[in-house]
């Protein structure tokens, strides 16, 4: 599996940070894929920012894109600490700063 690029937006009064994950729906349709996503992305941020308090990755539908929850092919990460999330925004490419 080909490391993840991260492209986002973080919003800094919040502890929550938005990115859109470079995958295809193929892989988050496999279950061992999914689980690999998930995994890689949570060590590569606690490696790098601390500890995560959540990791949201929406699922595909298997029915099929018209029926994909909204969120598909974005991540939503939450830091217990603001400092960490606020570390974790464009000067790591993980997201840039929207109206700052």
């Amino acid at each position: 599996m080909e490391p993840h690029r991260f492209v986002g937006l973080c919003n800094p009064w919040l502890r929550w940070v938005l990115a859109l994950l470079q995958v295809t729906r193929e892989e988050l349709l496999d279950p061992e894929e999914y689980s690999d996503i998930v995994d890689d992305i949570t060590s590569e941020l606690e490696s790098k920012y601390g500890t995560l308090s959540s990791l949201v990755i929406p699922q595909p539908s298997q029915k099929g894109p018209a029926s994909d929850p909204s969120g598909v092919g974005l991540v939503f990460v939450q830091f217990p600490k603001l400092s960490d999330a606020v570390r974790a925004r464009p000067s790591t490419s993980l997201c840039s700063l929207v109206g700052a």
